[in-house]
């Protein structure tokens, strides 16, 4: 039998913060990380309920920066990370 919840405000604000950080992190994982997509979306499941707002915040900044300011401005070409973060 299917059924329908209903969220307040406060948990549709919850969900999206949650869901938010785990984009984040699969983002982190997978992307500057090089960890399997697979094993990215697991592991974000796992951290996303735990990681402050504070602490994701400043994950964000270091995603954007690493990916702005390194590998989009061709100062560091995608074979030359894999060599240094594996």
């Amino acid at each position: 039998k299917n059924s329908y919840i209903s969220l307040t405000d406060e948990g549709m604000g919850i969900a999206k913060s949650v869901e938010g950080k785990h984009e984040l992190l699969v983002e982190f994982l997978n992307g500057i990380l090089l960890v399997p997509l697979e094993d990215a979306e697991e592991e974000a499941c796992e951290i996303e309920h735990v990681i402050s707002k504070e602490t994701a915040s400043k994950l964000k900044k270091m995603t954007n920066y690493l990916q702005n300011e390194i590998f989009n401005n061709n100062n560091l070409s995608s074979d030359e990370w894999k060599k240094i973060i594996t």
